[in-house]
């Protein structure tokens, strides 16, 4: 009995740790490519203001993925894939960035999500008229969540960090089932 207990608890472990996000440090103007989604930041703006008599810098960033892996990266409403190990609630997001010295100081950020485009699929639908004749309806239903082939999105960001630092971005890709 210990030992199957034992057994499923190493296969549990070693399962999850399949399924963890790989985070990506990322360097300023310098994307990091993962699985052919180039994931980087770009500062827009920066400057240094005081909060509480101690001086911060605080900057305007641009996260954004970019997909260039030949082929378009979709999730679907009912991936069970991924909803089933409970990775992320929001199947928008494509991945999370986040500033490791950030300090979140005036309701500023640590972290911001990219969210991709929604997809729709045509769906045919046969109805009965009051006539008795059936006929079909197409309808554009929500199937998921799409990033095209060469498609970049971004999402802006304000952080705060200690004078003198620059941000330290880290980027969590989310885990794509294979279709």
């Amino acid at each position: 009995m210990k030992q199957l207990l034992f057994f499923c608890l190493f296969f549990q472990g070693i399962m999850f740790s399949c399924l963890a996000q790989q985070a990506v440090s990322i360097e300023e103007n310098q994307p990091a490519n993962y699985d052919g989604l180039v994931c980087g930041f770009n500062i827009r703006n920066e400057r240094v203001m005081e909060i509480g008599k101690e001086n911060f810098n605080r900057f305007e960033v641009t996260v954004y993925i970019t997909n260039q892996s030949g082929c378009p990266k979709i999730v679907l409403l009912n991936d069970t894939f991924r909803n089933s190990f409970g990775i992320l609630n929001d199947p928008a997001i494509f991945a999370i960035f986040d500033c490791q010295n950030a300090t979140g100081k005036r309701l500023t950020s640590k972290s911001a999500s990219v969210r991709a485009n929604q997809f729709f699929i045509p769906v045919r639908i046969p109805e009965r008229g009051a006539d008795g004749k059936e006929t079909i309806r197409t309808v554009n239903t929500h199937a998921g969540f799409i990033l095209r082939n060469g498609e970049t999105i971004a999402e802006n960001m304000i952080i705060i960090v200690p004078e003198g630092e620059r941000p330290r971005m880290q980027a969590r890709v989310v885990v794509f089932s294979n279709l």
